[in-house]
């Protein structure tokens, strides 16, 4: 009995003794871990909330939108009020033609020359130099005659005056003598002599007018001819059309060069029946020259009916003259500002790069509490690269202008 007692006691012990054993280890494995566990979990950052960016955005307020500023662009051309078509006046071949299409042309320029020929064509004859030449004799001629003429009056009025003058101191001196007989024939003899003076001073001077006239008609024929064979410019200005070339042969009538008067230009364009609430006679415009300069000008004239083929409205506008750059028939590029003041209420002119156009909506950025806020808006209409949109929002709420293509709902906005 005594010995299984003993021996139940013996195992009791053993299990105390492992389980201390156990304990001891453990604590001596922490005491030996304890600093590789503390440099381990000091290495070890803590986990941080991801920091928010705000997006830059430039805002504008709705207020600022109720107006609109802008340009609107028309293909216009400039056009000569005066110009001039020089045609033939006789039949004939061009041996000569001095001037290009847009060369400058000034007053008293020769234009081309003309050889007449001597056949006869269904015009007649033509005139050639030998015409002319006579023409230049005939003129000549007159021109002696005229002369001739002159001298031949103012001859018969010394003379005739010179007499007169003897007679009349002879009178005086019979006067003086007392000799009234004489007196008398005297004055008969002034009587007659004024008389025929006065009717041959009236010969003498019809002769020189007649003199002067046939001078005049023989200078007329002559510059006739020679414009006919060889025309020149009336006034100065450019050559807008050239109809003919050198060794051409033209026939009376026939139209051969255009010259246009570069000091009455003007600028002409046609607008739609919208566009004319923005022209008005007075308005200033800028015209572009193909040489890329700006010219100022202002509006001369709104047609007050459509043109009948294109349903557009003729305007004509002044340039200041002087520039050289302005040929006549050739095109520019004009603009107009326009200004457009919207008196609907919660109608606004809004550029169309702040409006994201989705397939289901349309919508724009505001800013509300310092973050982006989406609001669908409604498009009545679009004009250019603006639309008229209806939001309901108060005129002082700011819109996102720039940077909206990368908003997205609630995204914080650095102004």
């Amino acid at each position: 009995m005594q010995s299984r007692k003993g021996k139940r006691s013996f195992r009791a012990t053993d299990k105390f003794l492992v389980v201390g054993a156990f304990l001891a280890l453990i604590f001596s494995l922490s005491s030996f871990l304890a600093p590789t566990i503390k440099q381990w979990l000091g290495s070890k950052t803590p986990v941080q909330a991801e920091e928010v960016i705000p997006k830059k955005a430039e805002l504008k307020k709705l207020i600022d939108f109720k107006s609109s500023a802008s340009e609107i662009n028309y293909l216009g051309q400039v056009v000569a009020e005066s110009e001039t078509n020089i045609v033939a006046s006789t039949n004939g071949t061009i041996t000569e033609l001095n001037f290009d299409l847009g060369d400058e042309v000034s007053v008293g320029d020769k234009l081309l020359q003309i050889e007449e020929v001597r056949d006869r064509g269904a015009y007649g004859e033509g005139i050639d130099s030998t015409s002319i030449k006579q023409a230049e004799l005939g003129l000549e001629q007159a021109k002696q005659a005229t002369e001739s003429a002159e001298r031949a009056y103012k001859n018969l009025k010394k003379s005739t005056e010179s007499d007169l003058k003897y007679l009349k101191l002879s009178k005086k001196q019979a006067e003086a003598d007392g000799e009234a007989d004489k007196v008398e024939l005297l004055n008969q003899q002034i009587k007659s002599l004024e008389k025929n003076l006065n009717s041959q001073l009236k010969a003498g001077k019809m002769q020189k007018e007649v003199a002067q006239l046939q001078e005049k008609s023989a200078g007329l024929t002559l510059k006739s001819l020679k414009e006919s064979a060889s025309p020149v410019a009336t006034f100065d200005g450019v050559v807008t059309a050239k109809m003919v070339e050198e060794k051409e042969y033209v026939s009376p009538g026939q139209a051969l060069l255009t010259i246009a008067d570069r000091e009455t230009i003007k600028i002409t364009f046609f607008v739609s029946e919208d566009e004319l609430n923005h022209l008005n006679k007075g308005t200033k415009i800028t015209v572009k020259t193909n040489q890329n300069r700006d010219l100022e000008g202002q509006i001369s004239a709104v047609a007050p009916s459509a043109d009948d083929a294109s349903r557009r409205f003729l305007v004509e506008a002044e340039i200041p003259k002087g520039y050289s750059e302005l040929i006549p028939g050739t095109l520019v590029n004009i603009k107009v500002p326009k200004k457009e003041i919207i008196q609907e209420k919660n109608i606004f002119l809004i550029p169309l790069s702040v409006i994201t156009v989705d397939q289901n909506e349309n919508y724009i950025f505001i800013a509300e509490d310092g973050k982006a806020k989406k609001i669908v808006v409604e498009i009545e209409e679009i004009e250019g690269e603006k639309a008229r949109v209806k939001i309901d929002l108060p005129e002082d709420r700011e819109v996102v202008v720039e940077g909206n293509k990368y908003l997205n709902e609630g995204d914080e906005l650095e102004r």
